[in-house]
């Protein structure tokens, strides 16, 4: 439920609602910014709302944010299996780290080479601005 709050709830709203608007298919004219940052970090601040209303789930933390933004940063230095390995202080299960190191290397052609897709920072630096 918490992806739909985040997909839904904030993406498909946020996009459904801008048709609507004076600036409609006319961004450049209105010169209206693009606002990934913010979208999703209030996309993930929305996510967590369903968290911290269930008993059953546990903390509203950001710490999956937190762990691919530092990801992000140590992939532009290490090797997939340097990163893998790193994480472990984190994540002990081998089959959840390897589904987080996997996300910040997809699309690369060599994941022996450092570097990676930054753009899962965009989410904890977006919900700490909103927050």
């Amino acid at each position: 439920m918490g992806v739909i709050d985040h997909e839904i709830g904030t993406h498909f709203l946020r996009r459904f609602n801008e048709r609507f608007q004076v600036w409609a298919k006319k961004r450049d004219k209105y010169e209206v910014k693009n606002c990934i940052r913010t979208e999703e970090g209030f996309a993930c601040t929305n996510q967590q709302v369903r968290i911290a209303l269930s008993e059953t789930q546990g903390n509203p933390f950001l710490y999956r944010q937190a762990l691919n933004y530092y990801m992000a940063c140590k992939a532009s230095q290490m090797s997939f299996v340097e990163l893998f390995n790193d994480i472990h202080k984190y994540i002990d299960d081998k089959h959840s780290r390897w589904k987080f190191v996997l996300r910040v290397k997809r699309g690369l052609s060599d994941t022996s080479e450092p570097g990676g897709l930054y753009k899962d920072q965009v989410y904890l630096e977006g919900a700490v601005a909103i927050l």
